[in-house]
């Protein structure tokens, strides 16, 4: 029983703890010393990997991809259960959104709308985030099979900000500058009714794993996670390709673990 229990809890502690993942996805094809640039380099880019937990090395699949959108540019991410977890608890599926927009001479993306989805079953659970840069105003939405249930507005933050794939593709194209061992960077996420913070050092001197050269630490808000942990580390090769990831302390499940699929 306490074992079902667990389970049960730990199919949404891991599609919500993909937010984080995201976050160390970012140097997949960057070189050390320099980020590539321009939204038509991701283009038909798209990534897959496996997330386990305890014993079980594949609980969930994921992938994420970017395309073009009337708007400017869309990126998507989508996961679910996998093996004896999806055997258990049944089929869980999350399915984020970005549209976004590209500034050339800055070489940064602008979020317009960020939207998330749970579906469990016939059971469904969305947030949509409208960004009004005219009005200074942000609109976030939450729906419940089909219908809204609440919504809020606010004003956006004064200084400069981004939704999790926004920030993905901005630190991959260069914006935030170059991504190398000593960088340290905090950047607000706007993808809460709330104003949350994401912070990354770049160490390649820390435990390294056989294999990598570069240890990465990222530290975020408990409230984008929603995973109980505020610490991930992921090492990274020569060449700047994730090689192993792990999401610290996640309740008392222990570690997440993350590894992409080549």
């Amino acid at each position: 029983m306490i074992l079902m229990k667990r389970l049960n809890l730990v199919k949404d502690l891991i599609f919500k703890a993909f937010f984080v993942f995201l976050i160390f996805l970012f140097t997949f094809t960057l070189s050390v010393e320099a980020a590539v640039s321009g939204p038509e380099v991701f283009l038909g880019e798209k990534l897959n990997y496996n997330v386990g937990f305890w014993l079980f090395s594949k609980a969930a699949v994921g992938s994420f991809s970017f395309k073009k959108h009337q708007k400017g540019y869309e990126a998507i991410f989508e996961a679910q259960t996998a093996g004896f977890l999806k055997l258990i608890t049944g089929k869980k599926i999350e399915y984020m959104r970005s549209v976004m927009e590209y500034d050339s001479e800055k070489k940064m993306f602008r979020t317009l709308k960020f939207e998330e989805t749970f579906k469990d079953g016939a059971k469904e659970i969305k947030k949509e985030i409208f960004y009004d840069y005219d009005e200074r105003v942000y609109e976030v939405s939450f729906f419940r099979d089909g219908k809204k249930v609440n919504s809020i507005k606010k004003s956006m933050p004064d200084g400069p900000f981004a939704d999790l794939l926004t920030f993905f593709y901005n630190l991959r194209n260069g914006y935030y500058g170059k991504v190398g061992a000593g960088m340290e960077l905090s950047v607000c996420a706007l993808v809460n009714a709330t104003p949350s913070y994401i912070r990354v050092a770049v160490d390649k001197v820390g435990n390294l794993k056989k294999g990598t050269k570069y240890l990465f630490v990222f530290s975020v808000d408990k409230k984008i996670s929603a995973a109980d942990s505020d610490r991930v580390l992921s090492w990274f090769s020569e060449e700047l390709i994730p090689v192993y990831s792990v999401i610290k302390d996640a309740y008392y499940f222990g570690d997440l673990r993350i590894r992409l699929i080549k």
